[in-house]
């Protein structure tokens, strides 16, 4: 019994010790940072309130580089401009993977793995098949279908305005961006806003994820037993649906029934397209390979290689998980800003006018005239931005970030908020919304001073697209109605990793 105490005993201070030794990681090194508790690290300081604002606040008192714990894991939080492009440009070869949670499958070895998560040589392949997706010619294939997922959109907040005093949008944008990555994604034939449909609630269920945070905060107290970790967390899915399975299942059926139409000969002219398609047309040079595993090199021969079904799968599954909520946030904080500052939004609606004067056609060469239009979304991701934590690197093979030695395994966060916001990059006004600031001619800024999709090769790769549907969306409410701010237009920023607004309540009246 005694031989088992004294064991036992010494392991808790052997652990003890270890942890005690990390905490003291980053001052034995010269950098500044919030003092880390034993096990936690600095998780408590992000209890409470959004982890961006909590950044924001350290960086204030820390100033432009310092140091945080996960848990056991080491993150070096960085808002100069300058160490921004060092991490995301020219040292891409050495930070090239991005920080994912503790109890992430092996990206590294998975039989496939979607874009957000690949590292290496698998993300370049995935990019480089990816990015044809959303060149002008393919926006333009899908604008009719998001332009009558809009149209219902708009209608439907008509609807709801003629029956109430004022509304929270948030809602008619959520099932919006829903809709229309269903139906670009997922190949869905028609509209199914405010309709009881089953693949929406199970989308919808995936960004709740009960239960996972707990997880991800056992495996980043205890990073050598994640995969155990993840395996309980998968345990425990048993016992309620698992919706991504759902999910991959609905995909995977999909393409293999586009897959078997096409190898028959049949034609589908009355269909629209979508990724699916477009996925499966996709062919592109990249580099020869064995395998796709090791060091990232951006150098080597070149060949084509088509992406399998489990690819195609994946590739549609994160399109719905970046596409959903970010765009509708986009739209959300759009609304907000315009209803808080009526003259940009007389400004965005004479523009309207004028480009579509009687026509009621959408096309792509019209949506891209809006530009005060487009100024007044830069302006609002300016000061909200959405993936505000998400643009994050790890490093993957130790080097030099100025006078420091940032080791293997080191997480690097950009502070985004912050660098957005900073007086010394867009002036004295920098916390006001003034889309004039985007004006061309009057912007010489460091290229890390605007990061809203991130930066360097791993930037958004949807960009285009999600602007497409903003433009499309905010230009068909705006064409035909007024946003009123009201008493309840305030902001409260909730969520975790997406800047989330809680509510955007407005009154939308006819012009």
């Amino acid at each position: 019994m005694i031989l088992v105490l004294f064991t036992l005993a010494f392991a808790f201070s052997l652990v003890f010790v270890v942890y005690k030794r990390h905490t003291s990681y980053f001052s034995h090194r010269g950098i500044p940072g919030p003092t880390p508790e034993i096990f936690l690290g600095n998780l408590r300081g992000f209890a409470g309130g959004h982890p961006a604002v909590k950044l924001q606040e350290w960086t204030k008192e820390f100033g432009s580089l310092y140091g945080i714990q996960f848990g056991f894991r080491s993150a070096i939080v960085i808002s100069n401009v300058n160490l921004m492009q060092e991490v995301f440009v020219k040292q891409f070869d050495a930070f090239h993977g991005r920080f994912l949670v503790s109890i992430a499958p092996d990206v590294d070895n998975a039989e496939a793995v979607h874009l957000f998560d690949a590292r290496g040589k698998r993300w370049k392949r995935l990019r480089n098949l990816s990015s044809p997706l959303f060149t002008i010619a393919n926006l333009k294939k899908v604008l009719p279908v998001l332009t009558d997922s809009v149209d219902v959109m708009v209608n439907r907040v008509e609807t709801k305005t003629s029956e109430s005093e004022c509304l929270n949008i948030v809602p008619f944008f959520q099932e919006l961006t829903m809709d229309v990555i269903l139906r670009v994604a997922f190949g869905e034939s028609r509209s199914q806003q405010g309709e009881q449909n089953e693949v929406l609630d199970v989308a919808k269920a995936m960004f709740a994820q009960e239960g996972l945070s707990f997880f991800i905060l056992l495996a980043d107290i205890f990073p050598a037993l994640a995969p155990i970790i993840r395996k309980l967390w998968l345990a425990s899915s048993m016992f309620k649906r698992n919706n991504e399975l759902f999910m991959t299942e609905k995909l995977r059926k999909v393409v293999e029934e586009r897959r078997k139409t096409r190898t028959g000969g049949k034609k589908e002219n009355n269909r629209r397209v979508d990724f699916v398609d477009m996925f499966l047309d996709a062919e592109c040079e990249v580099s020869a390979l064995d395998n796709e595993q090791g060091d990232f090199d951006s150098r080597g021969s070149k060949v084509g290689k088509k992406l399998s079904t489990e690819e195609i799968v994946l590739q549609c599954l994160v399109f719905l998980l970046a596409g959903y909520d970010t765009t509708a946030n986009a739209l959300s904080f759009t609304t907000f800003c315009l209803a808080k500052n009526p003259e940009a939004q007389k400004k965005v609606q004479e523009e309207i006018d004028f480009v579509f004067g009687e026509d009621d056609e959408v096309t792509y060469e019209k949506v891209h005239k809006l530009i005060y239009l487009d100024w007044v979304m830069k302006e609002t991701l300016r000061l909200y931005p959405l993936a505000a934590l998400g643009v994050s690197r790890e490093c993957m093979k130790t080097t030099q970030l100025e006078n420091w030695k940032i080791e293997k395994g080191t997480l690097v966060l950009a502070d985004v908020l912050s660098t957005q916001r900073d007086p010394k990059l867009w002036g004295d006004d920098a916390d006001e919304f003034r889309p004039e600031r985007w004006e061309s001619g009057k912007l010489n800024r460091h290229p890390m001073a605007w990061t809203p999709f991130g930066a360097g090769p791993r930037s958004c790769v949807g960009l285009r697209f999600a602007y497409l549907e903003e433009k499309v969306a905010m230009s068909r409410l705006l064409r035909r109605n007024s946003i009123l701010a009201v008493k309840e237009t305030e902001l409260k920023l909730v969520g975790a990793t997406v800047l989330n607004p809680e509510a955007v309540n407005v009154k939308v009246v006819p012009r």
